[in-house]
């Protein structure tokens, strides 16, 4: 048996934290004669209140699952959910797992606490402020940038999940002591955005920030269609008021950052 939702199961004595997510409900049953016909799944508050007792056809392996909108939990209570096997010939099973009707069927906290974003520190990549003035420490290359959890207790941070120019989030690192440090390696001179958000242990997500900073370029002449100093084409474009905009390329070629190009 299993739940879904960034966590494993949990017990009655120690509930696991859910998020703000749908919550997936796996079990898998075996029958010697092979009369397995279906699962139930009975998901319940400890006031009582049932959640939901629903029944699932087992696929050829003997499991089935249920999913359960988010919407149906309150925040701050616990759950238990236990599944039961029904053969052809209507007989049921016990409940899963072994223990259940012990006390141990499995349990779970639903936490909806969206954690704060947190903030940026860099001296390798200062921030480029209200003139555009400040650039990085060095040429293109990497650097450090530290991520603070701000307003989040360290406690309750899973990890802090990064990336460079696309909010994609394909990097993570554990806070050590409220913060870390990363190194970033830009691949385009000119304005570059650093994605970064905080995930709590219930599997929460804070807002993303979004740390704007400036590399500057290798010496040496731009090549065509460059004007950042990185040897690759950027795009100009003229904004809704008469601005022009300079979008700088990285490798695969997307343009997320922009900088204002002086007049």
């Amino acid at each position: 048996m299993c739940s879904s939702a960034g966590r494993g199961l949990g017990d009655n004595h120690s509930p696991t934290k859910i998020g703000k997510t749908d919550v997936a409900f796996q079990a898998k049953a075996s029958d010697g004669d092979g009369n397995l016909r279906q699962l139930n799944f009975h998901i319940w508050a400890t006031d009582g209140t049932s959640v939901a007792n629903e029944f699932r056809d087992t696929n050829s392996d003997g499991a089935a699952g249920i999913t359960v909108s988010w919407e149906k939990f309150t925040a701050g209570k616990t759950y238990y959910w236990l599944a039961q096997a029904i053969g052809w010939d209507g007989q049921w099973s016990g409940s899963g797992p072994l223990d259940s009707g012990g006390g141990g069927w499995c349990g779970f906290t639903v936490d909806h606490t969206q954690p704060t974003a947190p903030t940026i520190r860099s001296k390798d990549f200062p921030a480029p402020g209200p003139d555009g003035a400040e650039w990085s420490k060095n040429t293109l290359g990497p650097g450090k940038i530290t991520v603070i959890a701000g307003g989040t207790n360290p406690a309750d941070i899973r990890e802090f999940q990064w990336s460079l120019n696309h909010p994609v989030y394909d990097q993570k690192a554990v806070l050590a002591a409220g913060q870390d440090t990363v190194t970033v390696n830009p691949d385009n001179a000119g304005p570059n955005l650093f994605y970064v958000r905080i995930v709590s242990k219930a599997g929460n997500f804070s807002n993303p920030f979004i740390y704007t900073f400036y590399v500057r370029p290798r010496p040496g002449l731009d090549g065509r269609g460059d004007v950042t100093g990185d040897q690759k084409a950027d795009l100009l474009v003229v904004d809704g008021a008469g601005d022009l905009r300079v979008y700088p390329a990285d490798v695969i070629g997307d343009v997320d950052a922009w900088m204002p190009r002086p007049r």
